[in-house]
């Protein structure tokens, strides 16, 4: 983790922010900051979130009292995606991140996907609106092939490994 190769949420749960109870996200980052202290000897700044729309008011005051200023996501508001401060009305607030597009394979040119591939996500990514979002120059890419697939996966969905 501090060479930067893993990214290990705080809180990762799939449901809805806007239609489960404060209580219930409350638990989630307990259960979760307390495994991280378990299991990597971590106490977690970090919670993500990659899959799922909403955003309530309370979440920034939430999370600064769990002693987490990071949040990581997608599919949410920014379509290239962006980094931004999220306040809440007690003024707390969490530094997000939205990944441009979400949890699937981004072809950064035409040349990145094979030429008898069709999938709906190959349009190459728009790097000028892209970086807009990002105001260190530095863009956060998701790269995988979707929900926790296996490598061979990843060659049947995009006609390539990952790394070639």
């Amino acid at each position: 983790m501090q060479a930067g190769r893993v990214e290990v949420g705080a809180a990762y749960i799939d449901r809805l922010e806007q239609l489960t109870t404060g209580e219930s996200h409350i638990r989630n980052i307990q259960l979760g900051k307390r495994w991280c202290q378990e299991v990597f000897g971590l106490d977690n700044r970090l919670v993500t979130y990659p899959d799922l729309p909403g955003l309530i008011a309370q979440m920034p005051q939430i999370y600064h009292q769990a002693g987490i200023d990071y949040y990581i996501t997608s599919r949410k508001l920014y379509p290239h995606g962006g980094v931004w401060r999220y306040r809440a009305p007690d003024g707390s607030t969490l530094l997000m991140l939205n990944y441009p597009r979400f949890y699937c394979y981004i072809a950064v040119s035409l040349s990145d996907i094979p030429t008898d591939f069709i999938w709906p996500w190959t349009e190459p990514l728009d790097l000028p609106a892209t970086l807009a979002g990002f105001p260190l120059g530095t863009v956060l890419i998701n790269g995988g092939a979707g929900d926790l697939c296996e490598r061979e996966t990843f060659r049947d969905r995009y006609g390539l490994f990952l790394p070639a």
